[in-house]
């Protein structure tokens, strides 16, 4: 399974949309699903980065790609503090936008672009499990 590994850091983000693009593309994937799995992965890890950490220093976040015939799913895993995406509230979106804090929409398009969402923390690892199927 194609796996990488990037600090926590938002500049590695990039890196992440290529490891995604590289993948797919040997995969034939179509471009729809390809956009679909970026944002949601990428809504995923600047979450992790951004929040994840209580401290200053270097950690490891990973991700791992496993395409089937017809499904992709992609594991995010981080040791970061624990936070249970599936548990948060569903954002208002009914309110005018000039109401609307900043944010908070990050968890709502990550259910809404994929079609299956699980969390697990073990041993103090967090992982994000999505599935994209096609």
């Amino acid at each position: 399974m194609p796996k990488i590994e990037i600090n926590n850091d938002l500049c590695e983000l990039t890196h992440v949309a290529d490891f995604i693009k590289n993948v797919s593309a040997k995969k034939n994937i179509p471009e729809s699903v390809i956009f679909d799995i970026n944002l949601a992965v990428d809504e995923a890890v600047t979450n992790v980065i951004s929040y994840g950490f209580k401290d200053e220093l270097e950690h490891k976040i990973f991700l791992t790609l496993h395409v089937e015939e017809n499904k992709i799913k992609i594991t995010l895993e981080d040791d970061g503090v624990e936070f249970n995406p599936l548990l948060s509230n569903e954002p208002d979106l009914e309110k005018n936008v000039k109401e609307k804090p900043i944010g908070g929409l990050g968890i709502y398009f990550i259910k809404a672009k994929m079609d299956k969402v699980n969390y697990e923390r073990n041993n103090n690892i967090n992982s994000l499990i999505l599935e994209k199927f096609y």
